[in-house]
Parts: C-alpha cells; structure tokens; sequence
C-alpha cells in the first residue's frame, strides 16, 4: 500500500541479494511459468524435474569439507536452454504479467546460474566464499541500476571492504 501511493523515486522495496543454498528460485520460477505460459511450463517442469523433486543440491562428503553438488549434472545446460527460451518469449510474458514480475522470474534464473557456479567448489574454500560475495555484489549493482537508493543489509562478513592482501574478496570490497 505504501508504493502505490509513491512516485517510482519514493517506493520502498526489499530485494535478497545472497545466493544462499535455497529452493525459493526454482519455486518461483516454476509459479511464473504454470502461471503465465502452459508452453514454458510443461517445458521448464521437463527440464528441471529433478530440482524439483529433490531439491537444487545434494551435501557429499569430502576429504577436507563437506561439498553441495547439483542433483541434475546436467544444470547449467539446461539453464542456459531455459534463458534461450525466455529471451524468445519474453515480451509476451511481459504482456502477459508485468515487467516487475518478469524481471523477478529472470533474477531468480541469474540466482540458481550463481549458486550452481558457486557450488563448484568446497561450500567453506575462499573461492566458493568470492563466488558468493561476487554475486551479492552484481545483484546489488543490477539492483541500483534501476533505482537511486540503496540500503543493503547484510552479515558484517559480507560487508567489510578487506585490503589488497587479503585473498578473501567480500562484496563490500567490490563495492568499494
């Protein structure tokens, strides 16, 4: 209620950045596609039959950490075909819901393309960690890009600028 009354300058919106181990990308793509396109739901039900199933990730035990793999080995290929697909009928969808809801469905896409390439290391590796606050930091870029303020909110790990020497890079450190 408070939005509808604002100019777009004024609105409020709460935005997740993190590219955290969830199943709400996957939901909400699935919810877009049954809702708006029989076509791309029966297609993107096809192609992520296993995400649904069991979910995005499986833990595996390794010699030095515990490692999240995708359930479907086959992930990445399969997003890429659900972008080509998207990006075909993309104006149609937007006709059909609005381009809020459209870019929403298309961030939550760009959110599995993260944690799926975040994943290709240890969960606790320096490299999975900069995968991580990377993403956090495009998010929250792609995000400002259409609006003029910004508060993120985010764990004081996330947010710390780390010096040159530190192989660690938070997202704070890209965005300052």
């Amino acid at each position: 209620e408070y939005n509808s009354r604002r100019k777009s300058y004024e609105r409020v919106e709460i935005f997740g950045i993190d590219t955290s181990v969830s199943n709400a990308p996957i939901k909400g793509i699935m919810d877009f596609v049954k809702k708006y396109s029989k076509s791309l739901s029966l297609t993107f039900d096809t192609l992520f039959r296993a995400v649904q199933d069991s979910g995005i990730y499986r833990m595996e035990p390794s010699l030095n950490s515990s490692i999240l793999k995708p359930i479907d080995p086959f992930l990445k290929d399969k997003l890429q075909i659900a972008e080509k697909l998207i990006s075909a009928d993309s104006q149609k969808l937007i006709s059909l819901s609005s381009k809020e809801e459209f870019e929403l469905f298309h961030f939550n896409l760009t959110m599995i393309k993260q944690l799926n390439a975040r994943l290709q290391y240890p969960i606790n590796s320096i490299k999975s960690q900069n995968a991580r606050d990377s993403s956090m930091f495009l998010n929250v870029k792609n995000h400002v890009s259409k609006t003029n303020k910004v508060i993120v909110w985010a764990h004081n790990e996330h947010i710390k600028a780390n010096n040159e020497s530190n192989p660690q890079k938070t997202m704070g450190t890209f965005l300052k």
